[in-house]
């Protein structure tokens, strides 16, 4: 994939500032001012979708975690074209993941999940 698509991979885990550095890393936006000082939370979210295109892939596993600010980040990424794609355990059932596509996922019965 990495041949059509620029791609990040990141999982929220209580920090919205490591969540959005790591997404802006992997996709090559810029971390820092010009003066070389850390961007807040809302100028990554800005950079990222600046330089994000309708070759972006934006991969999330456990999207069951990810914040309300977050999900409303990712309706305005997916408006500007940008693919996302959510793993989680059940589809929470509210704003974006409405209207993305589900899709089930069963074991055979003799295997199971450790």
């Amino acid at each position: 994939m990495l041949d059509e698509f620029q791609c990040a991979i990141a999982t929220y885990k209580g920090s919205l500032k490591k969540f959005f550095v790591a997404i802006a890393f992997q996709l090559g936006c810029p971390t820092e001012n010009d003066q070389g000082k850390a961007l807040t939370v809302d100028a990554l979210k800005e950079e990222i979708l600046e330089n994000s295109s309708e070759d972006t892939l934006l991969i999330l596993p456990e999207a069951k975690r990810l914040t309300t600010s977050i999900r409303y980040w990712l309706e305005d990424m997916i408006s500007s074209g940008v693919c996302v794609v959510c793993f989680a355990v059940a589809n929470p059932g509210k704003d974006i993941f409405l209207e993305m596509l589900e899709i089930e996922l069963e074991l055979p019965s003799d295997r199971s999940i450790q």
